[in-house]
């Protein structure tokens, strides 16, 4: 195997500008970069979540390897975006969220309000992995308006990782005492004063 990444400042991106993967440059403010950044903030923010199920009281292996798992096709994403025309995220990826989506969320009563981050902190770390994956799908989104070569499958993986990283958050704020925080909006607050 070749290094891939032989030298890390190149002193290049100075000026403003950086190469993506296909040899092209674009200005750091562009929509292409700005979303292969929002999905390595992605990928980092679920390599926080490893982490911490790792040294959890209660390690779930299969919930690490999930989310490692996770974390290789975040660089297929990365990849797709970085070399646009090429493919690499396997077609699989979607239909394993799907089915991880539907595995937790059958295990959790309905909701009734929006649920407030923190009840624990893997579900805080998970809430945060979600709305990072909402920005790093408004971003693919603004790239697909101004460029035709984003591959909708990426956008498509994108939406189902959020939606699972929402029901993951759930299940891991009811993990300690089967309770999670729901907002009460300030009318409510006021009719139990």
């Amino acid at each position: 195997m070749t290094n891939r990444l032989t030298r890390i400042t190149t002193k290049k991106g100075d000026s403003g500008m950086t190469s993506i993967a296909s040899g092209e440059q674009r200005p750091k403010s562009d929509m292409r970069i700005e979303a292969i950044g929002a999905v390595d903030e992605l990928n980092a923010v679920i390599g926080i979540l490893v982490a911490s199920l790792k040294s959890a009281e209660n390690s779930n292996d299969e919930l690490v390897t999930s989310c490692q798992k996770i974390q290789h096709w975040l660089f297929d994403v990365g990849g797709e975006l970085a070399m646009p025309k090429k493919l690499f995220l396997p077609e699989n990826a979607t239909s394993f969220l799907e089915k991880q989506f539907q595995l937790v969320n059958q295990q959790l009563p309905p909701l009734k309000e929006f649920v407030i981050p923190g009840e624990n902190v893997l579900s805080a770390i998970t809430h945060l992995a979600r709305s990072v994956a909402r920005r790093a799908e408004r971003c693919i989104v603004a790239l697909q308006q101004l460029e035709t070569n984003v591959p909708k499958n990426t956008l498509v993986f994108i939406n189902r990782l959020s939606d699972y990283l929402f029901v993951l958050s759930r299940q891991l704020a009811r993990a300690d005492n089967k309770h999670e925080l729901q907002w009460r909006g300030s009318h409510k607050q006021e009719k139990n004063k």
